[in-house]
């Protein structure tokens, strides 16, 4: 999948993210936050030519945080400290939407959705710094 996909995919997650918030649905919320963001890292990396395990379209979950910190510090576009700052958002936004996703005793409150869209924001913001 083309990496332009990818970016739409992640301003579409945007949207089902508020509109989740808007009616109370704060699992759903925080689940496409973290979509936002995980979809918005799989554009950057596949527009830097980063390649996919073979017989998939992206990275894990659990390994995109590491790949995306280190193609952006390396490359030079992020210091160090900051490409650690956005793996540790990417890695708490994934404990959010695993929480919100599978843990149904859990509570996500309507904090827990803003909190997420706010993560998503800051992470989405900083990546999209390298897409044309």
């Amino acid at each position: 999948m083309p990496w332009r996909h990818w970016s739409l995919l992640s301003d579409d997650s945007r949207k089902g993210a508020l509109a989740a918030e808007e009616v109370g649905a704060f699992r759903s919320s925080v689940s496409r936050s973290y979509y936002r963001a995980y979809q918005a890292a799989s554009a950057v990396l596949l527009c830097l030519g980063v390649t996919p395990p073979a017989e998939r379209d992206a990275w894990t979950h659990a390994k995109t945080p590491d790949i995306l910190y280190r193609e952006l510090t390396t490359r030079g576009w992020l210091k160090p400290a900051e490409g650690q700052e956005l793996k540790s958002r990417m890695e708490v936004l994934y404990k959010l939407r695993v929480a919100a996703d599978y843990r149904a005793t859990d509570p996500m409150s309507a904090n827990d959705a803003v909190t997420a869209i706010r993560e998503s924001d800051i992470i989405v913001k900083i990546i999209q710094e390298w897409l044309p």
